[in-house]
């Protein structure tokens, strides 16, 4: 990032790649793609070893469009959302799947935690925005924005920011409402990806030109 040069690029799916996670305690690069798979890497960074770092595989049925993850005391479980509207839990010290909730009709386009560990957000390509209880498997909020909400990320505690459109939406989840808006690109671009980085309090996006 501080030079903007690629220093190492690997094939890691046999179709697109749609979604990267990187957890730093673990040295472990996620990636998720249209193939179904998501894969976790364990030698990123150490030039020709990646490919024998691969860690763990998750197969799914329709294509990976997102990935989370949270810790519960020694256990680490890695959250996937797919093009068929379903959201998994993987334990990934047993690489076995926790559960499986099917939310959406149409593709989920984020997913994370709020307030607790219990709780994730997820959005869809038809604007939806949904909390779901994990201790009972059941949804506990529900609100359609006006236009698709492309992606999600929260601060793991009360903040949730949604990007659709040019847009950022900025929601209490403590209060259930939105605080701000923010226009981050153009009409005619597409925001489709952005992440929050807690170190520096810093929002990155990305986007795509409307042809």
């Amino acid at each position: 990032m501080e030079y903007g040069r690629v220093v190492m690029n690997f094939r890691a799916h046999d179709d697109s790649v749609s979604c990267l996670l990187w957890l730093q305690k673990e040295q472990l690069l996620f990636s998720g793609g249209s193939d179904g798979v998501v894969r976790a890497w364990g030698e990123v960074g150490r030039t020709g070893r990646v490919l024998r770092g691969l860690e763990a595989e998750f197969d799914h049925d329709g294509k990976i469009t997102c990935i989370a993850y949270r810790r519960r005391r020694h256990e680490l479980d890695i959250i996937t959302g797919t093009s068929d509207g379903e959201v998994f839990i993987w334990n990934y010290t047993t690489k076995e799947l926790v559960n499986k909730l099917s939310i959406y009709p149409s593709g989920v386009t984020g997913v994370c935690f709020v307030l607790s560990a219990e709780r994730i957000v997820t959005s869809s390509e038809e604007g939806d925005i949904t909390v779901t209880d994990l201790s009972v498997m059941h949804s506990v909020y529900h609100k359609r924005l006006p236009c698709a909400a492309r992606s999600l990320c929260g601060d793991g505690r009360a903040a949730l920011w949604v990007g659709g459109a040019g847009a950022l939406r900025l929601w209490n989840m403590l209060a259930v409402t939105q605080d701000s808006e923010l226009h981050v690109h153009d009409g005619n671009c597409q925001l489709h990806w952005f992440t929050f980085l807690p170190g520096c309090r810093r929002l990155l996006t990305g986007w795509s030109r409307n042809i």
